[in-house]
C-alpha cells in the first residue's frame, strides 16, 4: 500500500514525500532576547521563593525548637517532682534555745532552723513596737524614754544620790 502523498518519479525511478518534522535550529537574536529574559525573570522567582523558604524554613526551626524548650521544661519538672511557689513562712525565735525557726504555714513543714544572728538577739521594748523604717527615714516613736523604762529597770531599787529628786537645768 502506497502513501498518497508520495509523489513517484518514473524518469529517475525515485519518490518523494514532504513532510513536516521538528528538527533543531539555529535559534534568532529575537528568539535568544526573549529567552534570557525568560530566563532572568525566572531566576529572580527562584530566588524569591528560596528566601521566602529560607525565611519560613527559619521561622518554623525557632518554633520547633521553642516546643522542645518547653517539652524538655515540662519533662524536668516531672521527674523533679516540684515546682517553685509563694508560699507564707512564720519565723519563730526562741531566745532561749538561741535558734530561729522557719515554717511553712500551707504544711507545717520545718524549712530552716539556725542559729539567731546578733540583730535578732534584741528583745523588743514592751509598746516599742512600730513598723520598719526604710533605709534613712525618721521614724517618729510613740513613746518615751520615761514610758519604757519603768518597763525595763525597777526604779524603786536604784539610789542616785542625795540630789536625785531634783531637777536639774540644762
Amino acid at each position: 500500500m502506497s502513501d498518497p502523498r508520495l509523489k513517484h518519479d518514473p524518469e529517475t525511478n525515485t519518490a518523494s514525500l514532504e513532510f513536516t518534522a521538528v528538527l533543531p535550529c539555529e535559534l534568532t537574536d529575537e528568539e535568544k532576547l526573549a529567552l534570557a529574559k525568560e530566563a532572568a525573570i525566572a531566576s529572580e522567582k527562584k530566588g524569591q521563593l528560596e528566601n521566602e523558604k529560607a525565611a519560613f524554613d527559619k521561622a518554623h526551626n525557632e518554633l520547633i525548637k521553642a516546643e522542645d524548650l518547653l517539652i524538655t521544661g515540662k519533662l524536668a519538672l516531672l521527674q523533679k517532682g516540684s515546682v517553685n511557689r509563694d508560699v507564707t513562712v512564720s519565723r519563730h525565735i526562741s531566745y532561749e534555745e538561741g535558734k530561729v525557726y522557719e515554717h511553712r504555714n500551707d504544711t507545717g513543714e520545718l524549712i530552716t532552723e539556725r542559729a539567731i544572728e546578733a540583730h535578732e538577739r534584741q528583745i523588743p521594748i514592751p509598746g516599742s513596737h512600730t513598723e520598719p523604717a526604710e533605709e534613712g527615714e525618721v521614724v517618729d516613736a510613740d513613746f518615751t524614754v520615761d514610758d519604757v523604762a519603768p518597763a525595763l529597770v525597777d526604779t524603786d531599787d536604784l539610789d542616785f544620790g542625795p540630789d536625785a529628786d531634783e531637777e536639774e537645768e540644762l
